[in-house]
């Protein structure tokens, strides 16, 4: 949007034009806001000793503490390499725990 309106100097463009070129920056915000919401709401299945749990990637990256989940499933995670995410051979992100009370923690 700014680059539309740093482009409005009086007399270059028309009001039409000015307004058409806001609309289409707005709609493409619009659209990568989308984006990025469905990456947070993506879902994710976990293998947590053998048993299989699904949730959303904006639960565990939004844990009320700092937690394990929030290094791991962060955008920066990927990045850094500091926890490996490994996958089993279902595509589920294993970890090796044990499984029998990871639903209290997941909850």
């Amino acid at each position: 949007m700014d680059a539309a309106l740093g482009r409005f100097k009086p007399g270059s463009l028309n009001f039409q034009t000015l307004t058409s070129e806001l609309v289409a920056a707005s709609e493409a915000e619009c659209q990568q806001l989308e984006e990025a919401r469905r990456q947070l709401d993506e879902e994710v299945t976990l293998n947590v000793g053998g048993l299989r749990f699904t949730t959303s990637l904006s639960t565990l990256r939004n844990a009320p503490n700092a937690c394990l989940f929030n290094a791991m499933f962060s955008p920066r995670a990927s990045r850094s390499g500091r926890h490996k995410l490994s996958k089993d051979e279902a595509g589920c992100y294993f970890i090796d725990r044990d499984g029998r009370h990871f639903h209290d923690t997941l909850n």
